[in-house]
């Protein structure tokens, strides 16, 4: 974004079982040595949180009184993640874009190490957390990466910036608009987009044969790609742009 804007069940011998009987033939050989201790146990994977962004974002939006709703709109649009149980959809705080790519991560941990190794190979625009901030264009926003993806900073700034927006622009669409971009072909697009999910309408996402989820503008073109850092056969990082119609 040119204008600055700010993710194997553990398999364990169960208590309680004392032998096997004598026919291993019938065990698959890898669950006998996972029985028998002789093979690594996996971590549990961690539940998945859905809602960290949300009170973040209420509370920042009442604290730098911007519109009602409209900066959780943005966080839909910037970072929104969809929990394939439910189908709702919700801003996600461990995202990170760069060079045109959105990748959700599992946790904190990961997204920071994830910054970390694009910043040590020398990409500096790298938009963060819940209403993806970017570090470039605002490298005071946050003290450390660890407050960059905590919710209620990332939220607060995000907040602040827009409510700075609408004291240039005099008006909350326009200042959606250049949340994304002031250039006006950019922001335009953008500005459509965040008011018609502020008016209710859902992100309009598709899902492309990878997995990814596609964010699209209203009047055609895509905005953004995001997926899973551990999608089944990612081994880098996921390739997206950022197109007109």
């Amino acid at each position: 974004m040119d204008m600055p804007v700010w993710w194997t069940r553990a398999v364990a011998a169960r208590p309680g079982v004392r032998h096997i009987r004598p026919m291993r033939s019938a065990i698959p050989a890898g669950l006998l040595a996972v029985l028998a201790g002789t093979a690594p146990v996996q971590a549990a994977p961690r539940p998945v949180d859905h809602g960290a962004c949300g009170p973040a974002i209420a509370a920042a939006e009442g604290a730098a009184h911007t519109a009602p709703g409209l900066l959780a709109a943005i966080g839909l649009v910037e970072s929104g993640r969809t929990d394939h149980r439910t189908g709702a959809r919700q801003p996600w705080p461990w995202t990170v874009t760069a060079e045109g790519a959105g990748t959700y991560y599992p946790g904190k941990a990961e997204a920071i190490l994830a910054v970390q190794a694009l910043q040590a190979r020398g990409v500096a625009s790298i938009d963060v957390g819940c209403m993806q901030v970017n570090l470039m264009y605002h490298p005071a926003a946050f003290r450390t990466l660890d407050e960059a993806f905590d919710p209620g900073p990332n939220a607060a700034y995000a907040a602040r910036f827009l409510s700075s927006l609408h004291a240039r622009t005099g008006a909350w669409p326009a200042a959606a608009a250049a949340y994304h971009s002031f250039t006006p072909e950019r922001g335009a697009q953008y500005g459509k987009l965040i008011a018609n999910v502020w008016a209710g309408v859902p992100v309009p996402v598709t899902a492309s044969p990878g997995g990814a989820e596609v964010v699209s503008f209203p009047d055609g073109g895509q905005l953004r790609i995001f997926r899973d850092a551990a999608a089944p056969g990612r081994t880098g990082r996921v390739l997206g742009y950022l197109s007109g119609p």
